[in-house]
């Protein structure tokens, strides 16, 4: 068997930090999957023979195993990985693996779980890979995979199993588990490319000020929301609200003569969030935080608009992409051209793509 895929854009949406698009992909994920058993020094194994050449890569099957491996073996237990990644994409959640033996040439792959009673795995969804597959190839290339899709490979031999011994009794003995973490901070699983965003220095200043307001000190403004009032300092929002909130705060208008301004069609979580990031930026909207899941994205995208803050537009896009799944595709489209956001317009584009959440 010799199988050669082009691997351009596999190396562009790495170096752009797309993953999503790359998981989400059948044929993307098993380049990458070949690319990181190269870099593993797996490129030459008693089954088969991988080779990285001229932005293509080869995967033939040695003469010695063609009998007993079926031709598309490996691309079909590399989609066994490839889901169990795509769920914890889709959940944002961290993925965790339990391999078990279960003969000499197979094991199983169960999901998360801490003790295993092998008396009836039969009955739970388990998918099967050859295991001398899995402990030459699959398992040596994903610390390497991980690395390269933004995430991290720890392998933790703190599983138990338990299976009942010819004599009746309970065999037991440790499982070396699978865990894939997402490195968060670092490597934010997007489904498209994010925008950037100028960076905004956190000095000793304002974050003395951000404490100032959340502690109501020396505030000399006020942001009203229905009866609920919040005491801001008005030098950020000059600098940082937006050409709406300047004119507010310098021209001869009401809210400049009260010092104060009406938000009657947002909620109170949203303008909150939207003050958080006048003070600190991006840093202001940790997507990691409790606080932040409770967020109505959309609505701060469309506050961002209204009161013309380009950054927390953008922002706001960039977070959509993190966050948003396949069946809000046809609301980000709208959005896309109700504002004439071309980001928005591919990220729609991208998710119509993907499967149904």
């Amino acid at each position: 068997m010799s199988v050669q895929y082009p691997t351009q854009q596999v190396d562009e949406l790495l170096s752009i930090r797309d993953y999503g698009t790359i998981i989400h992909d059948k044929q993307l994920f098993l380049i990458t999957f070949l690319k990181a058993s190269i870099l593993s020094n797996l490129s030459k194994l008693e089954s088969y023979n991988i080779f990285f050449h001229d932005k293509q890569i080869g995967l033939h099957s040695s003469k010695a195993a063609r009998k007993e491996i079926p031709e598309k073996a490996i691309p079909g237990e590399v989609e066994i990985i490839r889901q169990h990644l795509l769920e914890g994409h889709k959940t944002k959640h961290d993925v965790h693996l339990v391999p078990i033996v279960i003969s000499l040439r197979e094991i199983c792959i169960k999901k998360r779980c801490d003790i295993i009673n092998l008396t009836n795995w039969n009955s739970d969804h388990n998918e099967r890979i050859n295991y001398f597959r899995f402990s030459d190839l699959i398992k040596p290339t994903l610390p390497k995979l991980c690395s390269l899709l933004g995430a991290r490979c720890l392998f933790k031999p703190v599983i138990q199993q338990y299976r009942k011994d010819q004599s009746g009794g309970i065999e037991q003995k440790n499982v070396e588990a699978i865990d894939i973490e997402w490195i968060r901070e670092e490597h934010v699983i997007y489904s498209i490319a994010p925008q950037e965003i100028p960076s905004r220095e956190l000095n000793s200043l304002v974050k003395s000020t951000y404490d100032m307001y959340q502690n109501s000190i020396c505030c000399d403004f006020i942001i009203g929301i229905g009866e609920v009032t919040i005491p801001v300092h008005s030098i950020p929002f000059y600098t940082y609200g937006g050409d709406a909130i300047k004119n507010m705060l310098t021209t001869n208008m009401k809210e400049q003569q009260e010092r104060k301004i009406e938000i009657k069609e947002f909620k109170e979580k949203t303008v909150r969030a939207f003050i958080d990031f006048i003070y600190l930026g991006p840093k202001g909207l940790n997507p990691e935080s409790d606080r932040y899941q409770e967020l109505d994205v959309i609505e701060l995208f469309r506050m961002a608009q209204t009161y013309q803050v380009k950054d927390l537009i953008d922002h706001c896009a960039n977070l959509m992409s993190l966050y948003c799944t396949s069946d809000q595709a046809d609301n980000i489209e709208e959005m896309a051209d109700y504002y004439q956001n071309d980001y928005l317009k591919k990220l729609s584009e991208h998710l119509k793509k993907q499967p149904n959440s």
